[in-house]
């Protein structure tokens, strides 16, 4: 029969219950959490030895881009840079329209060479910024829209700034 205690009793028991549930769920959510983590490192991790090269123009055919981006490399002051160091070379299927040429990427054989390509092309970027070559590094998905959206916030950043200085000059 039922009485208001036994469902006074009932109720506390499947309170109890879901307390359980509850913190049960949030430990595996905590643990998915970090695995899920793990595994962009690892997934980070397997890209290092890989750049990404934008703007290399649509003419140079896909057989001789290998040979092109040595030769950009070299020019951009990575001295000594042989196809040998270069595990694979290739363009990238393109998820952008066809206003522009599709990226390429570069694996090389040695992650200190990727660094030093980029760290070069960087200092030539800087002495000059005319130059329509781009290169970064090859971020894995989750990474890149985090640094995207770092970026949008900087540019959002720099505009304040902006508009905020011409008010402060007025």
């Amino acid at each position: 029969e039922l009485t208001v205690d036994s469902l006074k009793k009932e109720n506390t028991g499947l309170k109890k219950i879901q307390k359980h549930l509850n913190e049960e769920f949030f430990d595996i959510w905590d643990r998915l959490y970090k695995n899920e983590v793990d595994l962009y490192d690892l997934n980070q991790y397997n890209r290092r030895e890989n750049i990404v090269v934008s703007g290399i123009p649509a003419d140079v055919p896909d057989n001789d881009v290998e040979k092109y981006t040595v030769e950009m490399l070299r020019h951009f002051g990575v001295h000594g840079l042989s196809s040998y160091e270069i595990a694979a070379c290739h363009r990238l299927n393109s998820p952008r329209n066809n206003l522009y040429p599709k990226n390429v990427i570069i694996r090389f054989i040695n992650r200190k060479r990727a660094y030093e390509a980029l760290d070069k092309f960087f200092i030539y970027k800087k002495n000059n910024p005319r130059c329509r070559i781009n290169i970064f590094e090859n971020l894995c998905p989750q990474y890149a829209k985090i640094f995207n959206q770092c970026r949008k916030l900087k540019v959002e950043k720099n505009r304040l700034n902006y508009f905020n200085s011409l008010r402060n000059f007025k």
